[in-house]
């Protein structure tokens, strides 16, 4: 999963932040590591402007990349073509995502593509659980670029030959416990309305305990520019 390099260095193997209520200055802590070395970004992955790494056996391709969420679709059962081609009907868990990410100094355009989740990742990491709003960081997932019958795309699959990960980094749209909306967004929503929900408080770390850490100041980055776009609640 997550590794700790000499790039960023707070370490806990998690993909998915505990809850456990304690001093926010400790359980508050990310408690996630951002290996840079290996990161891609999305516009480079994009563009073809990375050199080909291919798995020897299936010549498939494999990135690890950092990607914001714009759009989250609910996983949906759907028959497989060949099988109901032979009389018989199985189905499959499908899901998809929107996702896009900041261009760097000397990359111009903002560049987006979708995100596949198939079987039981779809199921697991679905509407439910990763949001419109979040920073995220993708390990071992496969990208397909555009072909004549489809546009470039990220493959979650338990079956692609290697296991993917999946780490939310930080919440740009946290819910709040409120009387008139469990669901309601807003960056300049009053915060009498109610506490953030015990859940999504975890999945915003006080990224400035570990400002001095190269991968914690990049999700802030992200995670800052992501609220911009979505009108969510940025890192202070």
């Amino acid at each position: 999963m997550l590794e700790p390099t000499g790039q960023s260095l707070l370490s806990t193997n998690t993909s998915f932040p505990p809850t456990a209520p304690g001093n926010a200055s400790i359980s508050n802590l990310p408690n996630w590591t951002i290996p840079l070395h290996k990161l891609t970004t999305l516009t480079a992955l994009l563009s073809g402007n990375i050199p080909q790494q291919r798995s020897r056996s299936a010549e498939k391709r494999y990135v690890n990349l950092m990607v914001c969420v714009m759009s989250v679709d609910t996983p949906v059962l759907r028959s497989r073509k060949e099988e109901k081609a032979k009389g018989k009907n199985p189905t499959l868990w499908v899901g998809s995502w929107n996702v896009t990410s900041p261009p760097s100094h000397n990359e111009g355009e903002v560049a987006s593509c979708s995100v596949k989740l198939w079987e039981g990742l779809a199921r697991e990491w679905g509407d439910e659980r990763v949001r419109r709003g979040d920073v995220v960081y993708l390990e071992n997932v496969e990208f397909k670029p555009t072909s004549a019958k489809e546009q470039a795309q990220l493959v979650l699959s338990p079956t692609t030959g290697r296991t993917p990960q999946i780490t939310i980094l930080y919440r740009t749209l946290p819910r709040y416990k409120s009387a008139r909306s469990d669901y309601v967004y807003g960056r300049n929503r009053a915060r009498a309305e109610g506490d953030v929900q015990l859940e999504d408080a975890s999945l915003r770390p006080n990224l400035e305990l570990g400002r001095s850490d190269a991968g914690i100041r990049r999700v802030k980055e992200y995670a800052r520019w992501l609220a911009e776009w979505v009108e969510g609640e940025p890192p202070p």
